[in-house]
């Protein structure tokens, strides 16, 4: 172990800094119980503010008391090849997990961890809902020493727990850079999001504001439309103009800014062992993936993001389904090539170019599609205003605007494979591909219903480590023979990938 390495195998107390942290979260606690006490005594009328200053004062001492003890009866350790962590002084609790089932270490640093120099490690596990443990103060010599022990470790849990004691933990791995995100590639990220649906909530936001607006502003608004125009007609176009207006800057503005504080200077970087993401303006935050634990690689555009050529890239891992989401690596603006890229890295393969042959699905998927989400909801509603005695005839419209995203999910209905990986394809005006290893599928089912064997149709459904993927209406003869191989490669396979 080298000068500048910290023994990670006897119990450890998080930084010093972290009794700042820890006393934040304390006093916020307090807060969330105690804020209607403290408003009734800021609001009363028989003004008892030094009231309020001595409820403060009470809440500061008892989160200060309370940090310290946390501070004090919290340690962790790894040893051999389990991280074991200990808290709590009232009802003590000890926490371990074998390091082969980490999934993930997340490092983050928000503005008071960035003023103090620490960070936040969170350690994640396939079976947990949330974060199995978060330690919530270290130094980054201390992340980089647990980065390499658990790196170690889940490497070599099959060794004998004195052989993983005593590995050596000096040579760090390099790590090589795959891409990194410039503020321009950032700037197309924002202004090519999926606005649609935030306008809309943006929109009736401000006219909700309009209406809580004082009788003096609502009463400007009005002459100056007068000022504008006298015809009623003009001036609700004009306001519904701006509105509209309005929204579209507020929520294009909020995408770049969001986009920024999050993705700010991302770099995706691997080793030998491990996919690396960090990111972030605000609060930075450091992912680490052991490659054996990735399950899926995505990559998914829009019609603005089509037409420039990026993708928002997502690395998938084991996990439950509850927590996919959060431990994803997420990538939100690359190049063809940037994907390609990627695949090499993860995969030793790209399979971004797609073959002129592709197992689609039959046009029934495009049939069945519309008749569940389109006509049938549109006679739904018909049945339901005859009923009441007021004939929806407009809703039979909902059955001719679904058609072309029927259409557009039945063409994006398909998947391609070589002989160690698959690329299902999905989406409608969005179009998401997921590429994975046959080798990592757990389960396939393979469903015919009386409708679908006459024509040789089937659905084949295949069960990943927390993400079930389903391929609807294709050949039955390709379904089975996908099963089959899937199934062998998984049993034939040797290498770890869990």
């Amino acid at each position: 172990m080298s000068a500048k390495s910290i023994d990670l195998t006897q119990p450890t107390r998080l930084h010093l800094g972290g009794m700042v942290i820890l006393f934040g979260l304390s006093a916020k606690k307090f807060l969330q119980y105690i804020w209607p006490i403290l408003l009734i005594r800021v609001f009363d009328k028989d003004g008892s503010v030094p009231a309020a200053l001595i409820l403060l004062a009470i809440i500061a001492a008892g989160a200060l008391a309370h940090a310290l003890l946390e501070y004090l009866y919290f340690t962790f350790q790894i040893s051999k090849a389990e991280l074991t962590v200990r808290s709590g002084y009232i009802r003590k609790k000890q926490v371990s997990i074998p390091l082969s089932k980490i999934q993930s270490l997340n490092m983050k640093q928000n503005l008071l961890q960035r003023l103090l120099k620490i960070y936040a490690l969170e350690v994640n596990t396939a079976g947990a809902k949330g974060s199995e443990v978060t330690l919530q103060a270290l130094s980054l010599t201390t992340i980089r020493e647990v980065e390499q022990r658990v790196s170690l470790g889940a490497l070599s849990s099959s060794v004998e727990g004195h052989e993983a004691e005593n590995a050596p933990t000096t040579n760090e791995e390099h790590e090589h850079t795959i891409m990194r995100l410039s503020p321009a590639d950032l700037l197309r990220v924002g202004l090519t999001n999926n606005h649609i649906k935030v306008i809309l909530i943006v929109y009736g936001f401000l006219f909700g504001i309009y209406d809580d607006l004082p009788e003096k502003w609502q009463r400007l608004v009005v002459d100056t439309l007068d000022q504008v125009s006298a015809q009623a007609s003009s001036q609700l176009a004009i306001y519904l103009a701006l509105g509209l207006l309005c929204a579209i800057v507020f929520t294009v503005t909020g995408a770049i800014l969001a986009t920024f504080a999050w993705h700010f200077n991302l770099k995706l970087s691997h080793t030998p062992s491990r996919l690396v993401l960090d990111a972030g303006l605000v609060a930075h935050k450091r992912v680490l993936i052991p490659f054996r634990k990735i399950q899926t690689l995505s990559w998914t555009t829009n019609p603005l993001r089509g037409l420039i050529g990026i993708f928002a890239v997502s690395v998938g891992q084991a996990s439950s389904l509850e927590e996919t989401e959060k431990m994803k690596a997420n990538v939100p603006g690359c190049t063809d090539a940037q994907v390609e890229q990627i695949q090499q890295a993860l995969f030793g393969t790209s399979l971004m170019a797609q073959p002129e042959e592709l197992h689609r699905s039959h046009w029934m998927y495009l049939r069945n599609l519309w008749l569940t989400l389109g006509l049938a909801p549109a006679a739904l509603v018909s049945v339901v205003g005859y009923l009441a005695d007021n004939p929806l005839v407009w809703s039979w419209l909902w059955a001719i605007v679904y058609l072309p995203f029927a259409y557009l999910s039945w063409r994006h209905a398909y998947f391609y494979m070589d002989e160690q990986h698959v690329v299902v394809s999905s989406g409608s005006f969005g179009h998401k591909r997921q590429m994975f290893a046959l080798h990592k599928i757990q389960g396939v089912s393979v469903h015919q219903s009386i409708w679908q064997k006459p024509r040789g149709r089937a659905t084949a459904t295949l069960y990943l480590a927390g993400e079930t993927i389903t391929l609807s209406q294709i050949d039955a003869t390709t379904a089975y023979a996908l099963r089959d191989y899937a199934l062998y490669l998984a049993e034939s396979e040797q290498q770890s990938w869990m």
